[in-house]
């Protein structure tokens, strides 16, 4: 994974960057994330994606397919992953709303371990049980690095400017 991987831009008005992969673009405010890609946009919140992102990144796209919710996720390939938003939600494929695109492992791994580290706040902890970590939301307050990249077994990717 090359830093020329990962496409981020400046931190927005809440602290956080936002991210490219492909088609796909990953934006956050206080408590969610805007998804967006040519045919479509959801949202969800920032604690759900955070904890399906340090899944995915953590066991390396292990799993078969990561759901994060009923319209975004990840299918594993062992050496591609299937990054999908609608694919497997009737109302997003009946409206031809869905997209799908895939990637390299080490491309889409080396995104999101960057987005991970950027937009986990000091005091929450993706991997821990919600009556273990503090709250996900708020604007920009540090980094928990040393809780996503030791599960991960990485540190996160560089960043340049996307």
């Amino acid at each position: 994974m090359t830093m020329t991987d990962v496409q981020a831009t400046e931190p927005n008005a809440q602290g956080y960057r936002e991210f490219n992969l492909g088609a796909f673009h990953f934006a956050r405010d206080e408590y969610f994330v805007h998804i967006t890609w040519p045919t479509g946009k959801h949202v969800m919140s920032a604690d759900v994606f955070l904890r399906a992102l340090q899944r995915d990144v953590a066991w390396d796209f292990f799993y078969g397919t990561v759901n994060f919710d009923s319209v975004f996720g990840t299918v594993n390939h062992y050496g591609t992953v299937d990054m999908f938003a609608g694919r497997f939600n009737d109302a997003y494929r009946k409206a031809e709303l869905d997209h799908t695109e895939n990637f390299p492992t080490p491309q889409i791994g080396g995104t999101f371990r960057a987005m991970l580290d950027d937009w986990t706040n000091e005091t929450f902890d993706p991997f821990a049980s919600p009556v273990e970590t503090q709250s996900a939301w708020g604007t920009k307050n540090g980094s928990n690095t040393a809780a996503v990249s030791s599960a991960a077994g990485a540190e996160p990717a560089g960043l340049l400017p996307g």
